[in-house]
Order: structure tokens, then C-alpha cells, then sequence
């Protein structure tokens, strides 16, 4: 009997603590509004909480193959993975997998594993180095390869 009570009381502290840190959090710990920050011409301003860094609006989103055609590529051709490496930041942002569907029509699309940056979903596979004094590669570099195309029997390097 004794464990029963001692289970219903630490229910009812526990939802005490649940219910009440809402209610003295809103009251004493209000959130910051947000305040407009003035930005480029082109861009749409975002709103932004005081003390913190302004953003801009993200630009408009285009098609894959827009985004694609943008820029030096290295084109990846395997028999069970396609596409393509950015050599801007030398970043993989272009998998493409030829052998599974999205769906089991028989008009579905390959899956896409990664999509570059600037277009619907984009998800894609970067790194960096970082040191004092010493230059680096980072998202901008443009990077050169000595072939236009991977394969399993062509490897390709690439250079900064």
C-alpha cells in the first residue's frame, strides 16, 4: 500500500513539474519577437531574433537539371550509380541510383540519393580542412580533374 502512494505522488510532482515549467516559462522566460532586418536589394527580408546574426530569404529553388548544367562537373558512370561531382567545393551532390524506382510503376524515376544545392531537396556530401596560417580548399574552390568521367576501371583525381 505504501508503494502505491509513493507512485501517485511521484506522478502528480512529475506532472506538477511538466505543467507548471509551461506556465513560469511563458510567464518569467518569454521568447524574443522577431525583428524585420534590412537586407540586399533582390532578397526578401527575414525576420530575426534580437542579439542574433540576420539571415536572408533562401533563393528561389530551380529544376535538378538546371542546376546541373551549371558549372564543371565529373560525370560518375557505374553500373549501379550515376552522377556527377560538382568540382566547385568538390562536392558529390549528384547520386543517382539507375537500378531501384521510387515506386513499383513502371514509369517511376530512378531514386536520387543526393541534389545539389539550389534545387527542390537538396542534399549533398562536402568536407573541408581548417588550419592557422595555412591555405585550404573550401566551398568555393574550384577543383580539376584529370578525367571527365569515373568509372569502376578509371579513377579520377582531383586538384586544388
Amino acid at each position: 500500500m505504501d508503494n502505491n502512494r509513493n507512485m501517485i505522488l511521484a506522478i502528480v510532482l512529475s506532472a506538477f513539474v511538466l505543467i507548471g515549467w509551461s506556465a513560469v516559462s511563458e510567464r518569467y522566460f518569454p521568447a524574443p519577437k522577431p525583428v524585420p532586418v534590412a537586407t540586399k536589394a533582390g532578397t526578401e527580408p527575414v525576420a530575426t531574433v534580437p542579439g542574433a546574426a540576420p539571415t536572408l530569404a533562401k533563393p528561389a529553388l530551380r529544376d535538378v537539371k538546371a542546376v546541373l548544367s551549371e558549372g564543371s562537373r565529373v560525370k560518375i558512370e557505374t553500373p549501379l550509380i550515376r552522377g556527377s561531382i560538382n568540382l566547385k567545393g568538390a562536392q558529390i551532390d549528384d547520386i543517382v541510383l539507375p537500378t531501384h524506382t521510387e515506386t513499383l510503376a513502371k514509369e517511376s524515376p530512378p531514386v536520387r540519393l543526393l541534389t545539389p544545392s539550389g534545387a527542390k531537396d537538396s542534399y549533398f556530401a562536402g568536407y573541408g580542412w581548417m588550419g592557422d596560417g595555412v591555405s585550404v580548399p573550401g566551398a568555393e574552390t574550384v577543383w580539376t580533374a584529370d578525367r571527365a568521367t569515373l568509372t569502376p576501371a578509371t579513377p579520377v583525381t582531383l586538384n586544388w
